[in-house]
């Protein structure tokens, strides 16, 4: 796996791999949180797997968990004060953005949340938590969408993974 990724990044990574499914909760968290692994925790997903097929369900579980809480603790973030914030990052989209979370509610946030990377998820995320998105939906669309991909990515790389 070639990646371009700066130096504390990559020891991260190593890190993370050396642990397995701990590992792959904490980049998993990182990732949906504070810091951008781009495909990172999917590519530790399938190597774990492909290896160790029969903790699939483990490893995309503690995927799919570090992911949900990583996004809880980012939607706590933006809540409590990260409009200004929002509007910097998401410019001209910021009212779309907005329409769309306060519109769509559960069905947004699931649908943002199954597009493949590099779509900018975290901003749907941010704001679900500056426009205070009921919090039951929102857990319940982030997890519903990352269970359904991490089990499914787990189920391809064990059956179509290297024999």
């Amino acid at each position: 796996m070639s990646l371009n990724l700066n130096g504390w990044k990559k020891r991260i990574v190593a890190f993370a791999g050396g642990l397995g499914a701990p590992g792959l909760f904490l980049i998993s968290f990182l990732d949906s949180s504070v810091l951008s692994f781009p495909i990172i925790n999917d590519f530790l997903l399938i190597e774990l797997c492909i290896q160790h097929p029969g903790r699939m369900p483990l490893y995309a579980l503690m995927a799919a968990s570090g992911s949900v809480l990583g996004c809880v603790f980012l939607y706590y973030l933006a809540r409590m004060g990260g409009e200004a914030y929002f509007h910097r990052k998401a410019g001209k989209r910021a009212q779309a953005i907005r329409h769309w979370v306060e519109r769509n509610g559960f069905g947004g946030i699931l649908f943002a949340a199954l597009l493949p990377p590099p779509t900018p998820f975290k901003v749907f995320v941010f704001a679900a938590g500056v426009f205070e998105a009921p919090i039951f939906g929102f857990v319940s669309a982030i997890s519903l969408a990352r269970l359904f991909r991490y089990f499914g990515l787990g189920y391809l790389a064990v059956h179509y993974g290297v024999d």
